[in-house]
């Protein structure tokens, strides 16, 4: 996978690069939980802003890169500090097409409140069945990404969009994101469109997709007397 630069934001230089440690994952919790404070969100995906949680979430995500093969993390790190501001999860399925089971974070954290359980549910059950009647080739997926509220609106998001479209371009695989409403414009630069848009209720925003850009690749030097 490529490493990517930029100097032009204040803080800068970013670099962008696989994210693959423990140590990386621990840093990457601690930034989600800087960026999404949103109380749905957390009850959602990730739980309560506590130790033992982040430490619990990032040994998850760990485990996923090194037991799904189609699991891939990039991160992005300030040069100056050496500080992850920002990272996104991608999915990467290249010669098949996944069952789309509803995925089960457990929830402990709501243990007791069988009202917010039950509509995590529900909200992982319409993700899932989303994706079954959608994801019907082989595809690539943003599944994850979040840049630390202080360094956005510095060029980083869109490092990790042209990391993830580029890749996409070079297997020839059709991408896809579950955008929320404020990230739906840094998608749209990138080429994605909306196919199904959800308004209202806790989860709104809209299912996109992007056509792969497929770049004509010349070659094969003609030799004398090939009549090929």
């Amino acid at each position: 996978m490529a490493t990517a630069t930029t100097s032009k934001a204040p803080g800068g230089p970013f670099i962008l690069s696989r994210a693959t440690t423990p140590q990386d994952f621990t840093d990457i919790v601690a930034c989600e939980f800087r960026t999404f404070t949103d109380s749905f969100i957390r009850d959602l995906f990730m739980g309560p802003d506590t130790p033992s949680n982040q430490s619990r979430l990032a040994s998850y995500y760990h485990t996923i890169l090194h037991t799904n093969p189609a699991d891939v993390w990039i991160k992005v790190t300030e040069k100056r500090t050496g500080k992850i501001v920002a990272a996104s999860n991608w999915r990467v399925h290249m010669g098949f097409v996944p069952e789309h089971e509803e995925e089960d974070m457990g929830w402990e954290w709501l243990e007791g409140d069988e009202e917010k359980l039950k509509k995590c549910k529900e909200v992982m059950k319409d993700i899932a069945d989303k994706r079954r009647s959608l994801f019907r080739e082989p595809y690539c997926q943003l599944h994850i990404c979040f840049t630390d509220s202080y360094y956005q609106r510095r060029g980083i998001g869109s490092m990790m969009l042209q990391w993830g479209c580029d890749l996409a371009d070079q297997l020839f695989l059709p991408s896809w994101v579950e955008a929320s409403p404020t990230g739906n414009f840094l998608y749209r630069k990138h080429g994605y469109a909306d196919v199904d848009v959800k308004k209202g209720g806790d989860m709104e925003g809209s299912l996109m997709k992007r056509e792969a850009k497929v770049l004509f690749i010349g070659g094969g030097a003609k030799v004398q007397g090939d009549r090929s």
